[in-house]
């Protein structure tokens, strides 16, 4: 209850007497003054010029576009696809269904533990026109970041459980946004611009999204690479450097173990004998990949030096999408260390007309025969992939000491 009336037990505080500030408004002290007579350049606005800041290239079939990071050992890469929703629906979902995959190799708890040990991150955005994967990271693991993003998109296996979970958890949410009022805001405005066909539900009906089969969404994830696109790189590497990496691949699980090219004696004869095949014929290689590593290919190899201690160009022919054949060939071109200059003086034949190709452990003929070069100045070295067609070649040394 309440009492009426003035509390006569009340304890009160004198108040304590105020010192005046005084704040010197006009004056200032040394450190203040030596900060103000410090010397100060005029503010300049720097505007992008495109031609200049961004360095352009080509990889395959892919547009490289690179700006060089001087500030820091962190690199920003990305993959940007010409495809999106609009174009192909399955794709938002394939995006939603990664995370949940496993691959031959990797868990999908593995995979996080991957690239937490490697300090970078992976991420595949689709919007309604583009698709992007993006990777970003510390520059000393980017090779093994790559690798790893290019091995999950190669290797990822169908999860059942998880695309029935995803199928749930995409039809509740739609149950709940019918209760949101943002998200019917949005379905009008969307409706009020674009009419009865819009943006907003050009999705999958609840009856599609039930429909969606596995295999269906690993085939998107596999041939995402196949459409066009463009590559962007922010990092320590220049463009030479980074597209270089680019052809010749980037880990040796990505590789073809099958090859291996011995390139250390001093005369063409004695460095035929070493890897017990005639240079002059053309090497044949074995592709092979896949869990069982079964015989998919011949990718031949021929080269030689010209007859300087001076470089040479190294050619290589690859096909989009016939990875096996790419990889060989790449393989057995970063497997080259030193190729010497052919002894003098010389008498070989140039023409190099391939024979047929055999699988080493079936035989069978691969059917293809590779053209030959003339004799010239300065013989390049070739890396070719039988039936495939041309699309890009890598600059780099083919000789040394």
């Amino acid at each position: 209850y309440k009492h009426k009336g003035e509390d006569k037990n009340t304890i009160k505080v004198e108040k304590p007497t105020i010192t005046p500030i005084n704040a010197n408004a006009g004056l200032t002290s040394p450190f203040v003054k030596n900060i103000l007579e410090e010397p100060t350049k005029p503010i300049a606005p720097k505007f992008l010029d495109y031609q200049k800041d961004i360095t352009f290239g080509k990889s395959g079939i892919a547009e490289v576009l690179t700006i060089k990071n001087t500030e820091n050992s962190i690199f920003r890469m990305s993959y940007r696809f010409n495809i999106g929703s609009n174009n192909y629906k399955l794709l938002q979902y394939a995006a939603s269904y990664l995370p949940f995959l496993s691959t031959d190799k990797y868990t999908a708890e593995e995979l996080s533990k991957q690239f937490y040990n490697i300090a970078c991150t992976y991420s595949l955005n689709v919007g309604t026109e583009t698709t992007t994967i993006n990777i970003s990271g510390l520059q000393e693991n980017f090779d093994k970041a790559v690798a790893l993003v290019e091995h999950i998109f190669a290797n990822v296996k169908a999860n059942e459980k998880a695309l029935g979970e995803l199928k749930n958890s995409i039809l509740k949410s739609r149950e709940n946004a019918k209760l949101n009022k943002s998200a019917i805001m949005n379905g009008l405005t969307s409706y009020a611009q674009y009419g009865q066909l819009n943006p907003f539900n050009n999705v999958l009906s609840n009856d599609e999204v039930k429909n969606i089969k596995a295999e269906d969404l690993i085939y998107t994830l596999k041939n995402l690479n196949n459409y066009e696109h463009v590559i962007t790189y922010y990092g320590p590497q220049d463009l030479a450097t980074f597209t270089a990496f680019l052809l010749i691949g980037v880990s040796a699980d990505a590789r073809d173990r099958d090859i291996t090219v011995v390139a250390k004696s001093l005369t063409l004869a004695a460095w035929s004998k070493n890897i017990t095949a005639k240079i002059e014929d053309g090497l044949h290689y074995p592709s092979r990949m896949g869990s069982g590593r079964s015989f998919s290919g011949i990718v031949s190899v021929r080269f030689h030096c010209s007859d300087t201690d001076a470089p040479t160009d190294v050619v290589v022919y690859r096909k989009s999408g016939e990875r096996s054949l790419d990889v060989a060939a790449t393989r057995a071109v970063s497997q080259i260390r030193t190729l010497h200059p052919m002894p003098k003086p010389h008498n070989l034949t140039h023409s190099r007309i391939q024979t047929p190709a055999r699988d080493a452990k079936s035989g069978v003929e691969d059917g293809s025969v590779a053209n030959g070069h003339g004799h010239g100045a300065a013989r390049d070295g070739y890396v070719t992939a039988p039936d495939t067609n041309t699309i890009t070649s890598y600059r780099g040394s083919a000789c040394g000491t």
